[in-house]
C-alpha cells in the first residue's frame, strides 16, 4: 500500500512538473493555426457548395509549384495557371456541389511552425447535367504553408483505396448479375 502510495505522489510530482514546465502545454498560436487549417481543410471542398471562388483562391497559392495529384492518372495539376483552367467547368450552370463529407482529419505541424500536413476521409457529392455522382471514401492529403502570415495550400493527393473500390465492383456485379436471373 505504502508502495502504491508513494508511486502516485512520484507521478503526480513528475507530471506537475512538467505540466509546470510547460513541456506539454499546448501553444496558442498552434490552437489557432490548427483551427485556421482545420478551416482552410474544409473550405477546399465547401467552396463549391455556393461556387465561392474568392474563397478558392484566398486559400491556395498561386504558383508553379501548386500540385495535386486527383483520383484519375489524367488529370494532375501542376501550377496554378493550369488549375484556373478547371473554373470554366465549376462556373458551368451543370455543375452542382452537392454536400460534402470529411471526417478523420488530422493536422500536424512542423517544429518551425510554418508547414502542416493533413490528412482525411472526403466523401463529395456534386451533379453534372442533372446527374448525381457520389464520390465516397476518397482519400485526402494535403500540405500548406505559412506564407506572408498567411496559412496556403500547396499540394494535395485525393486517391480512392483499392480494395474498397475492389469491394464496390464486386458488389456491384453481384447485384446486376442477381438482378438478371429470371
Amino acid at each position: 500500500m505504502i508502495k502504491k502510495v508513494s508511486l502516485m505522489i512520484l507521478l503526480t510530482l513528475f507530471i506537475g512538473g512538467l505540466i509546470t514546465q510547460n513541456v506539454w502545454a499546448v501553444k496558442t498560436d498552434d490552437i489557432n493555426d490548427r483551427l485556421i487549417i482545420r478551416k482552410i481543410v474544409h473550405d477546399i471542398t465547401a467552396w463549391a457548395l455556393k461556387k465561392d471562388f474568392k474563397r478558392l483562391k484566398e486559400i491556395l497559392i498561386h504558383e508553379e509549384d501548386l500540385f495535386f495529384f486527383q483520383q484519375s492518372s489524367n488529370e494532375t495539376i501542376v501550377g496554378w495557371n493550369q488549375f484556373t483552367k478547371l473554373f470554366k467547368f465549376w462556373k458551368d450552370p451543370d455543375f452542382k456541389a452537392i454536400s460534402y463529407d470529411l471526417r478523420e482529419l488530422r493536422i500536424n505541424i512542423s517544429r518551425s511552425g510554418d508547414v502542416a500536413w493533413c490528412s482525411a476521409m472526403l466523401d463529395d457529392i456534386i451533379e453534372w447535367k442533372g446527374k448525381q455522382y457520389n464520390l465516397t471514401d476518397i482519400r485526402w492529403t494535403g500540405v500548406l504553408e505559412k506564407r506572408n502570415n498567411k496559412w496556403v495550400i500547396v499540394q494535395m493527393h485525393y486517391s480512392f483505396a483499392d480494395d474498397i473500390i475492389r469491394k464496390k465492383v464486386l458488389t456491384e456485379k453481384t447485384v446486376n448479375k442477381s438482378n438478371n436471373i429470371k
